[in-house]
């Protein structure tokens, strides 16, 4: 559409200029100047030249559209066997066109660095996911025993001051028992002294109280020493253990952060993911070649489907698979084609005629004034020749 108007622009300017010099041709009052009639059919021959380019480049493309539409004829009206190679060839391409952008689109899900470092180590990968996996593990259950142990520990450790804070208090009964055993001996004794009494069976009740309680507290005190010993044995056990399980915490972490720092990551399940991606652009990656493969196959199969068919282009239809594989996009092209056409065969109607008003209009001049120098007579002949003009052209129709 925009060719069509820039062309039938173009006339209404050549138009415009040709009824300018008329006008001031006939305004002029000598006719009889033989230099101001040359400008002007020098200037009709330049317009008649400059529109007969136009149509020559019209009578072009009208071909190579006519030969284009004859293409589409020629694939329409194939045999059906032929016909649906084609199509299997070109929805072959379609789909494969349709596969290779969607992997060109899609956002890469690691960066060019990350790629590269699993790169590098992609055989070790697998086996370096699997040990952080089995070491975070061995990390939590050492975590929950160091735990463990150090809170028995501490419970030792509280129990064996229980026993501590008992001794100190078997020693206070011990001293007040020790005091008030000689109270009583001595009460006893004066009393014994001064009031003639017998005591005798008071000191055999205190000396029983007495002894029973020495021996409840030997009993507390030895049963405190024995648990202190055991506490003691314990104690140290378990710190042995815990510093085991410590060291064993400490070499397990080392080796998790040497990963971690390694790839960039802070946990298997992390460094997992990546591989995850990773593997996904290398099986895109190897997709989008494969695809690339089967493309330039496919491709140089249609076209040598298409030698076969002495079409006027056959590389136009690298760019038109949808047409072949789609029915309706072929009718649809064909009907653009043919709207294109139709609009440069109009806009080389109005050429043409533009350049047979022209070269009327010059005979005329030249027939009014009696002009027909043999320079004139040259210039108008060789325009006629470079332009395929002939005397019927010009001659009115009856």
């Amino acid at each position: 559409m925009s060719l069509f108007k820039k062309k039938n622009k173009k006339k209404e300017e050549l138009d415009a200029s040709f009824n300018k010099v008329l006008k001031e041709i006939q305004a002029i009052d000598e006719w009889d100047n033989p230099q101001k009639i040359v400008h002007y059919i020098l200037d009709s021959c330049e317009q008649i030249i400059a529109l007969t380019k136009q149509i020559q480049a019209q009578d072009a493309e009208i071909g190579v559209l006519t030969h284009y539409m004859e293409d589409i004829n020629t694939i329409r009206n194939l045999p059906k066997v032929k016909k649906d190679d084609l199509y299997l060839v070109a929805k072959n391409i379609e789909d494969l066109e349709r596969s290779r952008k969607y992997y060109e689109e899609q956002t890469p899900p690691l960066s060019d660095e990350q790629f590269m470092m699993i790169a590098e180590d992609e055989d070790r990968i697998p086996d370096v996911i699997k040990r952080m996996q089995q070491n975070e593990l061995y990390q939590s259950r050492e975590q929950k025993n160091m735990h463990a142990l150090e809170g028995k520990k501490s419970e030792y450790d509280i129990e064996r001051d229980q026993i501590a804070a008992s001794n100190r208090l078997i020693k206070r009964i011990t001293l007040l028992m020790s005091i008030t055993f000689m109270s009583f001996l001595i009460l006893f004794i004066i009393i014994s002294q001064n009031l003639s009494i017998d005591i005798s069976g008071y000191l055999l009740v205190l000396l029983f109280a007495t002894a029973t309680g020495v021996f409840i507290i030997f009993l507390r005190g030895s049963g405190n020493r024995k648990r202190n010993r055991k506490l003691i044995r314990e104690t140290n056990k378990t710190i042995s253990a815990l510093n085991v399980v410590r060291m064993k915490y400490a070499n397990v972490t080392r080796a998790i952060t040497y990963e971690q720092e390694k790839y960039g990551v802070t946990t298997a399940a992390e460094l997992n993911y990546l591989w995850d991606r990773y593997s996904q652009m290398v099986r895109a990656k190897e997709q989008y070649a494969k695809d690339n493969d089967d493309y330039d196959y496919f491709m140089a199969r249609l076209m040598r489907l298409l030698d076969k068919l002495d079409l006027y282009d056959k590389k136009v239809w690298k760019n038109q698979v949808a047409a072949i594989a789609h029915d309706d996009v072929m009718d649809k092209l064909y009907h653009s084609l043919n709207i294109r056409r139709k609009k440069v065969m109009l806009s080389k109607e109005e050429n043409l005629n533009a350049v047979k008003s022209e070269r009327i209009e010059i005979d005329r001049m030249m027939k009014e004034h009696n002009y027909y120098t043999p320079e004139v007579m040259e210039i108008i002949s060789s325009v006629d020749k470079i332009c395929g003009i002939s005397l019927a052209d010009i001659r009115p129709s009856t």
